[in-house]
């Protein structure tokens, strides 16, 4: 009997995704008798990276299934080296989105792949097992693959999904011990769910499951159901919904719904995690209302990626309008609703100008709590890999690892040497661009929305008619010399080129010598003002007179609010803060930044 191992290795030691992909190949293929009775499943390959190198060390494998993404690509490559070396004769199989089709001598260049397989995966894949079995295996007759030699076989449509079995249901029983195991472990089990195929938009940035620009393709509803009471069986931390626009289509309400009472009655899942739509809002802003009420959403977010016409135009994003993406949000919203706004920092069109005014629109519209800027990746197979789009716009790009949320001390230990492709010039920026935007992303993350400056940027912003703008402007650029502000973002802004520069480099700063991990650039910016908090409120006291010519005693009592309701270190809940004041500020920004967000 042939053996087969899927491997699709995690990106987070905690969080564990139970092995979707394994579920799929394995349930299509067994509804072959052939191949069912030709081929062992073993154990597949799903936690993090080091301890994928363990399970594989000394395993005997037939043929060796790759789900490849960004975060595990060159996991995914070592294990197939070491398959490899271990089982010469072992046939490498990879899919997913990482693979580079449209790259000419890809295969090639990786040494240790035999076959990829575009798009779908199933049924290429079951074909290739059946194939496989004969003495002297021919692929060329399958659709969809790349073949040894550079070798395309035929492309054809999409798969049909009508009455496809649940992979979930039928290998539930797996499924079901791999989460026991992971919570007994004190790690969490988290879930990938698809309600439908295909997204309608094909924006720059994206490729979704390799279905962007087509069809919406939909499971069966009894499917979905049965799925959605197995989660609560499997009690299940967190299930991703892995449709690119949840919330397009009127019976996701119904599967939201049945999610809620899953979760009113059970407990699991705890937490929903989506990709909203772009368009039908309507139905959006029923869900998040029902995700928040049961508890399955932790935050809400609005993915912009930018908010000015010409970029947006630049990434293909031009046909979903701003104010339809606002409308879930704008009508749930309560005082209560926690909020975010994804950007992307990098954008072709975009400049230093255009993405300091994208923040201050951003903030003016009351995103005043947590606004998260993602660096640009170039994924392979999104428009913004082709070879047509990087000549039009020019576009550089770095090459670094994929950053964690805080990185220890200690070293790197087992930690996946994975890479992305960064953007960092393009005709519209170029490298220095790139820092300057870098660092105001980090500035704003790491003063406004940890709140360092949040209220002192809306006093002037409301009673001094400045812009957000130009308040950070001003805290970037206009600092005193020799003080804590000018020192922090002079050292940030060296870790950022350092990053530009240094293949080995992280965004990540040594706070304390007393942390035992380095802290991402953004909570560096709020931890190093905290640090020295009585100078760097004087910094900013500075800054209002000088620049803002605020009234000496108003400087002051404000700047005495802002540092009062500061969390520091020396900050002991149990006694909490007193602090006295002139005016009563929690009144005037009350009024003012916990109001309903504006378009």
């Amino acid at each position: 009997m042939k053996r087969i191992l899927i491997s699709v290795p995690g990106q987070y030691y905690k969080n564990i995704y139970l092995p979707y992909v394994w579920a799929v190949l394995k349930t299509h293929a067994e509804h072959d008798p052939e191949i069912r009775a030709a081929y062992e499943w073993l154990e597949p390959v799903y936690l993090y990276h080091g301890e994928a190198f363990d399970q594989i060390s000394d395993l005997s494998v037939d043929v060796l299934g790759l789900s490849c993404y960004v975060w595990n690509w060159s996991t995914n490559l070592e294990i197939a080296r070491r398959v490899k070396a271990r089982n010469p004769g072992c046939l490498v199989v990879a899919g997913g989105p990482h693979p580079a089709w449209g790259e000419p001598g890809f295969i090639d260049a990786q040494g240790v792949i035999d076959i990829i397989v575009k798009r779908e995966g199933e049924e290429p894949f079951r074909r290739i097992l059946k194939a496989a079995l004969a003495a002297v295996p021919d692929f060329t007759g399958i659709p969809n693959l790349i073949l040894r030699g550079d070798r395309h076989t035929e492309d054809t449509g999409p798969l049909d999904l009508t009455g496809m079995a649940s992979p979930i249901l039928a290998q539930a029983a797996y499924l079901a011990r791999m989460s026991r195991e992971l919570r007994a472990r004190g790690r969490d089990a988290h879930m990938m769910w698809e309600t439908n195929r295909g997204c309608p938009y094909s924006c720059a940035f994206c490729d979704w499951g390799s279905a962007t620009n087509a069809k919406v393709r939909r499971f069966d509803m009894t499917r979905l159901e049965a799925e959605i009471d197995w989660f609560s069986e499997a009690r299940l931390h967190t299930v991703f919904i892995a449709d690119a626009n949840y919330g397009m289509l009127k019976r996701d309400e119904e599967t939201a719904e049945r999610l809620c009472l899953s979760k009113r009655t059970t407990g699991y899942p705890e937490y929903i995690v989506l990709n909203p739509p772009k368009n039908r809002q309507d139905v959006m802003a029923r869900i998040t209302e029902r995700f928040c009420e049961a508890g399955l959403f932790a935050l809400s977010s609005v993915n912009f990626q930018h908010t000015r016409a010409q970029v947006l135009q630049a990434i293909a994003r031009e046909n979903i309008p701003i104010r339809k993406l606002m409308e879930p949000i704008v009508r749930q919203w309560t005082p209560q609703t926690p909020i975010t706004a994804v950007l992307i920092t990098g954008n072709p069109g975009d400049t230093p100008d255009l993405w300091m005014d994208c923040h201050d629109d951003i903030l003016e519209w009351g995103f005043h709590e947590d606004i998260v800027a993602v660096d640009f990746v170039v994924l392979p197979n999104a428009p913004a890999g082709s070879r047509a789009y990087r000549a039009q716009w020019q576009i550089e790009t770095i090459r670094r690892r994929i950053p964690l949320k805080i990185l220890p001390k200690s070293g790197a230990g087992d930690r996946a040497e994975n890479f992305c492709e960064y953007i960092v010039a393009t005709s519209s920026f170029d490298r220095d661009d790139w820092v300057r935007m870098r660092l105001w992303t980090t500035i704003v993350q790491g003063f406004h929305n940890y709140g360092a400056t949040r209220f002192i940027s809306a006093y002037l912003r409301h009673y001094h008619g400045c812009r957000y703008r130009d308040v950070y402007e001003a805290l970037i650029d206009r600092a005193p010399q020799g003080g804590v502000i000018r020192r922090l973002t002079d050292r940030l802004k060296a870790v950022i080129g350092a990053y530009l520069s240094d293949p080995e480099g992280e965004l990540f700063v040594d706070c304390h010598a007393d942390l035992d991990f380095l802290c991402p650039v953004e909570g560096a910016a709020f931890f190093l003002a905290v640090l020295d908090v009585d100078g760097f409120y004087a910094d900013v006291e500075k800054i209002l007179l000088d620049v803002f010519h605020v009234d000496p005693v108003v400087a002051a009592d404000l700047i005495a609010f802002q540092r009062g309701v500061l969390i520091t270190p020396d900050y002991d809940p149990t006694i909490g803060r007193d602090v006295a004041l002139v005016h009563n500020w929690p009144e005037v920004f009350r009024a003012i930044l916990r109001v309903r967000p504006r378009s």
